[in-house]
């Protein structure tokens, strides 16, 4: 990579949040829906992204954030199924965050009795997941991030 103004590939906890609530909007949005062209889609999505991002944010291309999204999709998806299970399975005594913790753990591939035990690596989408969670399609399990 050369030049001053090339992007790295990191994004932010804060721009994640913000790809997030652009795919709920442009997916909830009746005209526009999911129902459409990948390429369509997540060119909404980018200019959903490029209004709503804080402005000392670079810009980042409309591939690499559809990429991106895709990846938070993929990723979330899979912790909300891990969420399910374990929610389903905990006494009523167990908080949100020892759900959450236990959830990252089983997300992780650890099997873990206590809340206190290690987890693993953190789950780095949890913000964005907290957006998309309650999505209707994303409940569901209707969503796929390899379907686009």
């Amino acid at each position: 990579m050369s030049g001053k103004n090339v992007r790295g590939f990191n994004y932010s906890t804060e721009e994640d949040v913000v790809l997030a609530k652009a795919w709920v909007r442009v997916s909830e949005d009746p005209i526009v829906g999911s129902e459409q062209k990948g390429n369509t889609f997540y060119t909404k999505v980018w200019n959903e992204y490029k209004q709503a991002k804080p402005g000392e944010l670079p810009l980042c291309p409309l591939a690499s954030t559809s990429t991106r999204v895709k990846t938070i999709l993929k990723h979330c998806v899979r912790f909300s199924a891990c969420h399910s299970t374990v929610a389903g399975s905990q006494p009523t005594v167990v908080n949100d965050a020892d759900i959450i913790r236990i959830t990252t753990a089983l997300f992780n591939g650890k099997k873990i009795k206590e809340p206190q035990e290690d987890i693993g690596r953190p789950f780095k989408f949890l913000d964005a997941w907290g957006i998309l969670r309650f999505h209707e399609k994303f409940c569901t399990g209707g969503y796929s991030a390899v379907e686009r």
